[in-house]
């Protein structure tokens, strides 16, 4: 037979070179596709992350409720960067930012009195996008939103000035619920509630105007209990604090009216001067606000009157201008009103997924390649 011959075993080897060209040539354009793919994932991502600004660890970040822009400060120059707000990055536009956190992939969360709204910013093009208002998400409105933090899941809770409450809001629908007021929750009600800071075992400390005090709130049942105020513990009063930051189990930090940080051990409630009220070296606070701390222990306060960011020798008390109109470059600050520190960042999923893509598309050429050597 034919097939038997040298001919057909010609005929055979063509036939199944021609069907193998068939499977490369697919192969290799389904590789050319994913590396396409993948060099337009890498390519959107570099896009979304080349700015202008880029935060990186230990950068500081300033809410300014006078000129409506957030600001990156560098800590080594004092030189400003606007972030989002007036003609830099689009969505709605800032006004009377209260309270300001950065979550782990770098993106800013804001409140806005004016809003009565939380605010996402991304950092790498400014842009604005509303997480919940009156017109995002469901549940009791904002009134006067304040202070914003994240749990480990990602929930925010926000304190709001004008309703004496704590809020649960879902990043994903903006859908808000009440967590502690004076009907959600026993102990002492809540009177303009102000800094908060999330602790690991479902509570989370808060400052309180009216009652001048550190309070302890169970995020499932609302309760509240007063950990140090002019009833509980010793040392410095608390006057209307700010800040909020949680250090460790035995030490918080607040800011407070009294022109002072001061460290307070929540067990006990005993109260001691960190900085200010006659407590280290360098220029007096005149209209101290917020306090963030940097993964160093370092602590940096913005002064509304100074218009300045200092920073805390946490030790000494020792204070020192990092960043003001005199000091560094860029947009001037008009009521810097909070400030964040970034932290250690986590790369965002679209990097991964593009590196995925590209790994892939190797290992396919790779085998291509390998067969048509064979």
């Amino acid at each position: 037979m034919l097939v038997g011959s040298r001919y057909g075993v010609s005929v055979l080897n063509s036939i199944s070179q021609d069907r193998w060209g068939q499977r490369s040539a697919t192969t290799m354009k389904f590789t050319i596709l994913m590396l396409g793919a993948a060099a337009i994932a890498m390519l959107s991502f570099e896009l979304r992350t080349a700015s202008a600004v880029e935060l990186l660890e230990g950068d500081i970040v300033v809410a300014d409720f006078g000129a409506d822009l957030i600001i990156k400060v560098d800590p080594n120059t004092g030189n400003r960067q606007t972030i989002s707000g007036g003609a830099v990055g689009s969505g709605p536009f800032l006004s009377q930012v209260r309270g300001l956190h950065i979550d782990p992939t770098g993106h800013i969360l804001v409140t806005d009195a004016d809003l009565r709204a939380i605010i996402e910013i991304d950092p790498a093009t400014g842009a604005r996008s509303v997480i919940s208002s009156a017109t995002h998400g469901t549940g009791p409105q904002f009134s006067a939103p304040f202070a914003i933090d994240l749990d480990a899941s990602g929930t925010i809770y926000v304190t709001d000035l004008s309703q004496d409450a704590l809020f649960r809001v879902d990043r994903t629908t903006g859908n808000r619920a009440l967590v502690s007021n004076a009907s959600l929750g026993t102990g002492p009600t809540l009177g303009n509630p102000t800094g908060i800071d999330i602790i690991d075992n479902g509570r989370a400390y808060v400052g309180d105007q009216v009652l001048d005090s550190l309070l302890s709130l169970d995020l499932a049942s609302g309760d509240r209990i007063d950990l140090s105020s002019a009833s509980v513990g010793s040392g410095p009063s608390i006057s209307s604090p700010f800040s909020v930051i949680s250090v460790s189990d035995s030490e918080v930090l607040i800011s407070d009216a009294s022109l002072s940080v001061i460290r307070i051990n929540p067990l006990t409630g005993q109260r001691t001067t960190v900085s200010g009220a006659g407590v280290g070296s360098g220029p007096e606070f005149v209209d101290l606000r917020n306090i963030a701390r940097g993964e160093d222990g370092t602590i940096y306060a913005v002064d509304e009157d100074l218009d300045a960011v200092l920073r805390i020798d946490p030790n000494t008390g020792s204070r020192s201008i990092v960043s003001s109109n005199a000091i560094g470059s860029g947009p001037s600050f008009f009521v810097p009103e909070s400030i964040a520190v970034v932290g250690t960042l986590v790369p965002e999923p679209s990097s991964c997924c593009a590196l995925l893509l590209l790994s892939f598309a190797y290992l396919m050429v790779r085998r291509a390649t390998m067969k048509q050597l064979v």
